[in-house]
């Protein structure tokens, strides 16, 4: 049999080389894509923060606001002054379960996989579109009554 020339050697060593080198920038690139949904839900949960005590606050105003037409305009005792109560509390309630969904993502964020991390991505913008909808629609409460 005659002696494998040293060029093949080169060859396997090289490929070695090569898969181990893919293998290891397939590891990074899986830690930095980890690390840029983790920084992307900080973000989304940094926004939802800022929204928050700013939607209570703008619901509390537009029902104070609300509260105030209707009474001056003597139907504060109607019945779309008692849908509107109702729909306040609840519109109350959906704030109180969003930030403690939120208080709840928060802590489990860490503990995450690449996978879980794209869907709680998914999860945080869903209760974001919520709460900039309440917000929204007491804001423009607000507006219509000035």
């Amino acid at each position: 049999m005659a002696d494998p020339h040293w060029t093949s050697y080169v060859g396997m060593a090289t490929g070695i080389a090569g898969a181990i080198t893919g293998l290891y920038s397939l590891h990074k690139a899986n830690k930095l894509k980890s690390l840029d949904l983790r920084l992307e839900i900080k973000k989304s949960l940094n926004d939802i923060y800022i929204n928050l005590p700013q939607a209570y606050k703008i619901l509390n105003d537009a029902n104070n606001t609300h509260m105030a037409v209707a009474s001056m305009k003597g139907r504060i005792q109607s019945g779309t002054i008692s849908i509107w109560k109702k729909d306040v509390e609840a519109d109350k309630d959906k704030l109180n379960q969003l930030s403690q969904e939120i208080n709840n993502i928060d802590l489990k964020c860490a503990k995450l996989n690449q996978n879980e991390l794209e869907s709680m991505i998914i999860e945080i913008h869903k209760i974001k579109v919520n709460l900039l909808d309440i917000k929204g629609r007491y804001a423009e409460v607000i507006r219509s009554h000035k």
